[in-house]
This record gives structure tokens, C-alpha cells and sequence, in this order.
């Protein structure tokens, strides 16, 4: 525990922090004031007028499990089982690996999951290209932070195991996304879809998982990112 005090460690996770803070909050914002599905939902549970504040608070609270999550993985991080931040050679060195694996993980998860979701819940799926890159925004640098850098290392930590840190950290990102899908009124129901997302999800997050202990970090987001650039597309082709 001493390690994750240290002050070297807690200024690299507020930095860490703050920027992915900033990448998150074009969404946040689309989802608060613009996209009138998730508005719709939130005005049924809140007021106009108290919005601001509420976007506020959740704002201030994704920075808060931001930084948790930063300074878990800084600090725990054995740069051996699970490789941690990564470094920019490194990147560099993993970037055809991304440009060819980030597109057949695009293509594979549209046809697996998304071509289901865009008829049974549009509302998760802009219009906009540009509100739609606010998603792999969202998704690389609040998801994979959370998920990967804090909640995986903080069960290795725990369980000195890097399967079953993977697999437990693989279900806490399904059900994070669960949660937020049934905020805004995503019908969980026993039938096809529902489980084909539940599949398709956690087979999504373990690969994830597994190669951000490979891989790192700034890998990990690269990837995700690339991934969910799809939305872009999916933006365009339900424009015309």
C-alpha cells in the first residue's frame, strides 16, 4: 500500500487523469445537454434545471475513479505478468499490430454486436460523426484505464493470478456496461440478443484484458480506440 502513497506515483495518475478526463467529457456532454434519448431518461429521473449540477458531480466522480485507477496501476504493476503503462518505443513497435488488428476487431464486433443494437436501441448510436467520435473517446481512455489499469492490477494484486484477474476484470466491465445501458432504458431481457451481447461483450473485454498484460496500457487505448472508430462509419452509413 505504501507504493501507491508515493508521491512520484500520485502526480502520473493525476495527470493521467486529467487528460483522460478531457477525452471523456465530449460525451459526457452529449449525453447531459444534446442526445435527446439519454435526456429523455435523465429528465424523467431529474429536472431541467439540476442537469448542470448532476453532470458536474458525475464529471468530478469520473476523475475521482480515474485517478484511483491511475495510481493502482502505476503503483502495482508488475511490468512482467502485466506489463503496465508501456512507453512510446513501445507503441511504435505495436503500431502495425494495431493498424491490422484494430479494423478486424472493428468489423468482427458490428456484425456480432452492433448489427443487432442499431435496430433494437438506437438511441446508443449517433447520427453525428463527429458526436461519434466522442465514443471511442469515451471508451479508450475511461474504460481501459478503469477496467484494465485499475481493476485488473488491483485483482493481481490480490489474487497473484493473471487468468483469473483477467476474467474477473472481464465481468466487471460487462456489467459497468450492463448498468449504464439500463440506465438509459436498455429492455434486459432472456432472449437472443441479450445474450449474444453478454457473449460478445465479455469475450471483448477478456482479449482486452489480456492484451493490455501483454502489451500495456497506451497500447490497450490505442487499440480500443481503433476499434470503436467504427461508430464513425456506423455514423456515416445511417446518415445517407
Amino acid at each position: 500500500m505504501r507504493e501507491f502513497l508515493r508521491e512520484d506515483i500520485l502526480v502520473k495518475a493525476l495527470k493521467l487523469a486529467a487528460v483522460c478526463t478531457v477525452a471523456v467529457t465530449p460525451n459526457m456532454l452529449d449525453c447531459y445537454f444534446y442526445n435527446q434519448g439519454f435526456r429523455e431518461v435523465m429528465l424523467a429521473k431529474a429536472t431541467e434545471s439540476s442537469l448542470p449540477f448532476l453532470f458536474a458531480r458525475d464529471l468530478v466522480l469520473v476523475f475521482f475513479a480515474l485517478v484511483m485507477s491511475a495510481a493502482c496501476g502505476f503503483a502495482w504493476s508488475d511490468g512482467k505478468k502485466v506489463a503496465g503503462f508501456g512507453t512510446t518505443e513501445g507503441l511504435r513497435k505495436n503500431l502495425k499490430t494495431l493498424l491490422l488488428l484494430g479494423p478486424a476487431l472493428a468489423v468482427a464486433t458490428v456484425f456480432l454486436l452492433d448489427k443487432g443494437l442499431t435496430s433494437a436501441f438506437p438511441r446508443l448510436y449517433p447520427k453525428s460523426p463527429i458526436v461519434a467520435l466522442s465514443i471511442p473517446l469515451r471508451a479508450a481512455f475511461f474504460e481501459e484505464v478503469v477496467c484494465r489499469f485499475g481493476m485488473l492490477v488491483i485483482l493481481f494484486r490480490l489474487l497473484r493470478s493473471v487468468p483469473a484477474a483477467i476474467l474477473l476484470s472481464a465481468a466487471f466491465n460487462v456489467a459497468l456496461g450492463l448498468k449504464s445501458a439500463v440506465f438509459v432504458g436498455f429492455p434486459l431481457r432472456l432472449d437472443w440478443l441479450t445474450a449474444e451481447i453478454l457473449v460478445t461483450k465479455l469475450c471483448l473485454a477478456v482479449f482486452f484484458g489480456y492484451f493490455f498484460c501483454k502489451r500495456g496500457l497506451m497500447a490497450t487505448i490505442a487499440l480500443r480506440f481503433i476499434v470503436d472508430l467504427k461508430h464513425i462509419v456506423l455514423a456515416i452509413i445511417s446518415g445517407t
